[in-house]
């Protein structure tokens, strides 16, 4: 989904759209859907995945991350 400058100012304000463009110049920026570490992601996910027993599809839908990702994150949670 792309978001017009016009948009953007309008939320934040017509300095932090300039700021933006001045440090991301003729760049894509992506936004996710909600600003969390993915160290705290990943451990509500594992929680998600060790005691709410959901499989890795529903994880995936429900974090939007591909399942190859929600694989990656259980691996490395067994490790710990």
């Amino acid at each position: 989904m792309s978001v017009s400058l016009q948009k953007c100012a309008e939320i934040i304000g017509q300095e932090n759209v300039q700021k933006l463009i001045d440090a991301f110049p003729g760049e894509r920026v992506y936004l996710k859907r909600e600003f969390r570490d993915i160290q705290s992601r990943n451990k509500i996910i594992l929680d998600d995945f060790y005691s709410n027993d959901l499989n890795r599809m529903e994880l995936a839908l429900k974090y939007s991350l591909s399942v190859s990702t929600i694989d990656k994150i259980i691996r490395e949670g067994a490790k710990r």
